[in-house]
Order: structure tokens, then C-alpha cells, then sequence
């Protein structure tokens, strides 16, 4: 098969895996994504850029499913591949250092998720503006370290952020990225923050 023929059969595997997603499907998106993974490595070799795409996919399906281990060996597999590349500074690298943050968040190392969405809206802001969606969603997850760290007051300015770049995008209040992050915030303005054990180290202006 011709290369052009291999990336559109890759393209359908993987708007087939997030079509999964959106439905909640996460089995069947894993499987789609293990396919498109498989037609790379055979057709491309594994050392091949484009294999770190279905490897970060497959992580993110396997944080849902909460699987942190696995998902974490996917992840540094994808950014080692693209690292060796030389494509550790673009958008699909972001994504992956966005996941490994998730991981490192909800296994209770929140400095080094910091460390991994400072990397993540580092890249996004260069590629996509400082505004964009994805940053604030990015400045939503911060908040969620602060918060887990009870820095509850700390928390609230990278959600309001968040909030005010998701206004400035149109996103109306019914959103699920807006109504996730007021919940957060509303959650968070009941609680008197107690002094942390050790705060999180900074990041940008938080």
C-alpha cells in the first residue's frame, strides 16, 4: 500500500477511536488505536513518528480506565519516539505531556504534574496562542493540582482564567468545559484553605 493510502486508513482508525470516546466506549476505541498502532509498525517501523500518535491515544484511553501504569509507559514510549525526532516542541507532544500530567495529578505527584503542564501550555501557547481553548483547558488542570494540594484559594485564579478565556471563545455556560470548571470553582470558594504540608512550586503568574 502506498504511504498516502496507509494515512488515511490510519485517520479513519482514528476518527473511529474518538467517535469511541465521545460515546464513552473506551474498549473499542483502544482497539481502534491498537490497529492504527500495528499498521504503523508493520508498514513504518516502530521507531517511525507517526507510531507516537496511536501510542499517546492509547494512553489517554487507559487513564480513563485508570490504568496509570500502562498508560505511563505508552506516554514516554510516544514522546522518547518523538524526541529522537526531534519533535518534542509541537502540538502532538503536548498532548502527551498533558496526559502525563493527568497521571502524575491523580497518583498524587503534583509537582511533577506542574513540571509536565508547564511543558504542555508552554507548547500551546507558542503554537496556538495564549487565548486558545486548549490553554485555558490546561490552566483548568492546574487549578486541579492546587486544589488536591487543599491550596483551594490558589486554585481559583487559573480557573478564572480558564473561565474568562472560555467566555472569550464563546462557550456559553452549558459547556461542559465551563460548567466543569465553575463547578471547581464553586466547590473550592467553600473551603477555607488550610496551610498546605508543602505547597506546590510555581508556575507562569499561579
Amino acid at each position: 500500500k502506498s504511504a498516502c493510502n496507509i494515512e488515511g486508513y490510519a485517520e479513519l482508525l482514528f476518527n473511529m477511536g474518538e467517535a469511541n470516546i465521545n460515546n464513552d466506549d473506551i474498549d473499542e476505541a483502544i482497539k481502534s488505536f491498537e490497529s492504527a498502532l500495528a499498521t504503523y509498525e508493520v508498514v513504518l517501523g516502530k521507531a517511525h513518528v507517526s507510531t507516537s500518535i496511536p501510542l499517546e491515544k492509547l494512553g489517554s484511553c487507559l487513564i480513563r480506565e485508570r490504568r496509570h501504569k500502562e498508560a505511563m509507559v505508552l506516554l514516554e514510549q510516544a514522546l522518547d519516539i518523538r524526541t529522537k525526532h526531534g519533535r518534542h516542541q509541537d502540538l502532538p507532544s503536548a498532548e502527551i505531556y498533558f496526559n502525563m500530567g493527568i497521571i502524575h495529578c491523580e497518583t498524587g505527584k503534583l509537582n511533577r504534574a506542574i513540571d509536565c503542564y508547564e511543558e504542555a501550555i508552554k507548547i500551546k501557547t507558542n503554537e496556538l496562542g495564549k487565548e486558545n481553548i486548549q490553554v485555558a483547558q490546561i490552566l483548568n488542570n492546574i487549578g486541579s493540582v492546587f486544589a488536591r494540594n487543599k491550596e483551594y484559594q490558589r486554585a481559583l485564579k487559573p480557573w478564572q482564567d480558564a473561565i474568562d478565556m472560555y467566555n472569550n471563545a464563546g462557550l456559553s455556560k452549558d459547556d461542559p468545559k465551563v460548567s466543569c470548571t465553575m463547578g471547581n470553582i464553586e466547590f473550592s470558594k467553600r473551603f477555607v484553605s488550610p496551610t498546605p504540608v508543602q505547597s506546590i512550586r510555581h508556575i507562569l503568574n499561579y
